[in-house]
């Protein structure tokens, strides 16, 4: 496809690179040459690359917390020369500050790096976190990509909060539900999408019949206006 890709783990990439490229993981139709896309957990830009080989004249804002893996987010954009991306090393949040996010010290990049501790049980850090909130203000936007480890309520919730969840037209959320003790965060995160008048489908890598070393389920939403 012409893109040159640096990776910390040809495993990681080998994945990323089916699920985004090989089963259209993000794809979307928009009426417009150039429109306006949120990668949110953009990891090492493989997400950014699929929007520009779609929308090659598309303007991104990319959100990549680990320090690390943002190096490599800002390698493959420009090795790629890849126009209009704005890369932020932070994450998204409920509040502006530095929280804690924890990482693989041994694997860097990995894709389950995290706010919360359950996700990655390894190695802390502190990083920057900032309200989507802020960028989306008196801007229409017409993708949000989020795949933000366990974060994704908190963020939907601050752009309710701050009335500009209405903005974006279409979205697609990697829910990661928490098999043991979700406490109804699927559930508010839906209420959420419907106060915002978004309609909304489902799907799912693993099968129904869960096994017991199985904790999380990665569920992917579909969310627009116009289903």
């Amino acid at each position: 496809m012409g893109f040159k890709v640096k990776t910390f783990d040809y495993g990681a990439l080998h994945f990323l690179f089916r699920e985004i490229f090989v089963e259209n993981e993000y794809f979307f139709l928009s009426g417009k040459k150039r429109p306006l896309i949120i990668d949110g957990g953009s990891n090492i830009g493989l997400a950014t690359l699929y929007f520009k080989w779609l929308y090659p004249q598309s303007q991104i804002y990319c959100f990549e917390p680990d320090p690390e893996t943002f190096k490599i987010l800002l390698i493959n954009i420009k090795q790629n020369h890849l126009k209009d991306i704005s890369a932020y090393n932070v994450a998204l949040w409920e509040k502006k500050g530095r929280i804690d996010f924890f990482v693989d010290l041994l694997n860097p990049g990995w894709l389950t790096m995290s706010a919360f501790y359950n996700r990655l049980p390894k190695n802390k850090i502190k990083v920057k976190s900032v309200c989507l909130s802020q960028y989306l203000k008196k801007k229409k936007i017409d993708f949000l990509k989020l795949d933000i480890e366990g974060a994704e309520n908190k963020v939907i919730e601050e752009l309710l909060r701050n009335n500009v969840l209405g903005s974006i037209d279409q979205m697609q959320i990697e829910y990661h539900y928490d098999i043991e003790s979700d406490s109804g965060g699927l559930s508010l995160l839906i209420q959420s999408l419907l106060k915002a008048g978004f309609k909304f489908s489902f799907g799912s890598h693993l099968p129904i019949s869960m096994k017991k070393d199985i904790t999380f389920q990665d569920i992917t939403i579909f969310a627009s206006k116009h289903i």
